[in-house]
């Protein structure tokens, strides 16, 4: 059991901390109401709850509990970095991994590099990777994303507000429902895995406590042009400079594995049908250890043994397999420009394709323990092209960039965009169970030029000779895909988007990612070294130019 921080409490805390031992039977009942619950049930909870706080309230950028999770998972990080060095060196001097890397090889020959070498450019770069919150675009619950209703392009929740916020602090702010039976789930599960004190009551959180609580964010060590898009179709790209390091790490999707595995769980169980969690990984309080963005060695082999499915192919080695995979999409600097080999380039290998449980919870958790402040604390926006492209929401996700001076992107990636399965979900999606073959590349971003335009970054590509032609076929394809949007609600809420509509998104993408000019915007996310600043909007596949501000 990981150690309370009961001596840094708020005075709203609760004056007694949870007790050893608690907590399994909590997480699974909980869970297992919370997925029963229609919608309707789920607003039981809705009514008043104290009176309504003055908007905005000032956040301090950290408060004493977030520093104080904060030291912890350093103290804990520290202690084990030399053992996680020497763990994941002899993982990477495996000979299966050497012939896992030739099988994903790309034209990187990323088998040809030593161990030594190997473990020297994967500590770069999941020290540089993104740091990303995804959200849904709407109340609609077909919009709403799997982690349970955020930030949204609602004018209070999103565009308007001062903050970045998470789900607490939008109950406390009496901005969305309250979500009693999620609440309960989440505050027992950051008390045992983080070392949270609680709420003094969980289904009515107060302000200060809800300003402490982390901002759940994902490590895109896969590098999907979508962020983390289970947990919504807009992803916000966090400034690493404004973070400063102060995040709790964890290996795995937290929220997954207090719901499917408690906190004592000694076996495998299913996702989706698949017995592919392999709880006993990390269930005991010993190996349920946290770390900082700086030092995640020791959380990696967590993250490659926990998801098994890949053991149907791989067998005994597939913990080799899933890091092959891992290093093959981290490292390589192929992986985006095989977008664009219809610009005569040579490249007759393919990007390896991601599978569903990469696409999906390809992550480890980075969770900022500050406040994120707007502007300053995200760097760009990047919209599901399915999902947003030419309809109101893409509109307001546009203004919200121009609002506040952020770049806006749009990635594709079709395969998940329909899942759905929040709590608020009504007809209930999950995602193709096939959990070991790759089935999506997830590799292009495009800069949207007519915010481009408006913004910094744009400085050094709107006055070339593409840029009008790239507007023009923006313009183009907006208008297609503004063709036959749905309005309303149908009962009972369909898949959005419904399947005609993603293939026909399928294909406008295609045309519109073709096109020369549009090209010249494509970019992927910023890598090690890559620019003078990490909080650069992207690298230009075609020429390895950085977007930025100006210096």
């Amino acid at each position: 059991m990981q150690e309370s921080l009961l001596d840094t409490r708020t005075t709203s805390a609760s004056a007694c901390c949870t007790p050893r031992g608690y907590g399994a039977v909590l997480f699974v009942a909980t869970l297992l109401a919370l997925l029963a619950a229609l919608r309707e049930d789920w607003l039981v909870g809705a009514g008043a709850c104290g009176a309504t706080p003055k908007l905005p309230p000032q956040l301090p950028r950290q408060g004493p509990i977030q520093a104080a999770v904060f030291e912890r998972a350093q103290r804990e990080a520290f202690a084990l970095e030399a053992s996680g060095s020497t763990a994941l060196l002899s993982l990477l001097r495996s000979p299966a991994l050497r012939r896992y890397l030739a099988l994903f090889d790309d034209g990187s020959h990323l088998q040809q590099l030593s161990p030594e070498e190997l473990q020297v450019r994967l500590k770069q770069e999941l020290r540089s990777a993104e740091l990303v919150h995804n959200f849904g675009s709407t109340a609609d619950p077909r919009r709403e994303g799997n982690c349970g209703l955020g930030v949204t392009l609602e004018p209070a929740k999103g565009p308007d507000a001062p903050y970045l916020y998470e789900g607490w602090m939008l109950q406390a702010l009496h901005l969305i429902p309250l979500d009693v039976k999620n609440n309960i789930y989440t505050d027992a599960m950051e008390q045992h895995l983080f070392g949270y004190p609680p709420f003094a009551d969980p289904s009515c959180p107060d302000v200060p406590t809800a300003a402490q609580r982390p901002m759940y964010s994902a490590l895109n060590m896969y590098r999907a042009s979508g962020g983390n898009p289970q947990c919504g179709p807009i992803s916000a790209i966090l400034s690493r400079k404004y973070i400063n390091g102060s995040a709790v790490a964890a290996p795995i999707d937290t929220g997954l594995f207090a719901g499917f595995c408690g906190l004592d769980t000694k076996e495998t169980v299913a996702f989706n049908g698949v017995r592919c969690l392999r709880c006993e990984i990390w269930s005991s309080s010993s190996q349920r250890v946290l770390g900082t963005p700086d030092i995640l060695d020791h959380l990696l082999p967590v993250f490659l043994h926990f998801y098994n499915a890949t053991q149907e192919v791989a067998g005994d080695s597939y913990v080799e397999y899933n890091l092959a995979r891992l290093l093959t999409r981290l490292l390589s600097r192929k992986t985006y420009s095989h977008a664009l080999r219809d610009l005569g380039k040579s490249l007759p290998e393919q990007p390896l394709r991601l599978n569903t449980l990469e696409n999906i919870l390809g992550y480890m958790e980075v969770n900022p323990l500050v406040t994120i402040d707007y502007p300053h604390g995200v760097v760009m926006l990047v919209g599901l092209f399915e999902a947003l492209f030419g309809t109101e929401d893409g509109l307001r996700l546009r203004k919200w960039c121009l609002k506040r001076g952020w770049p806006l992107a749009w990635a594709h990636n079709p395969d998940i965009s329909s899942w759905n399965c929040g709590p608020a979900t009504v007809n209930c999606m999950m995602p193709s169970a096939n959990f070991s073959e790759g089935i999506q590349a997830a590799n292009l971003r495009l800069l949207d030029p007519i915010v481009l335009e408006a913004v910094p970054e744009g400085h050094n590509l709107t006055t070339e000779q593409f840029f009008p032609l790239s507007q023009q076929a923006f313009k183009s394809a907006w208008a297609k895909a503004a063709t036959g949007v749905p309005t309303g609600l149908p009962k009972p809420p369909l898949p959005w988007p419904p399947r005609p509509r993603l293939a026909e998104m399928s294909r406008l993408w295609s045309e519109l990612s073709q096109e020369p000019s549009v090209q010249q915007l494509a970019v992927e996310p910023v890598y090690y070294q890559a620019c003078a600043s990490a909080d650069c909007a992207g690298v230009r596949i075609l020429d390895g130019k950085c977007v930025c501000r100006p210096l």
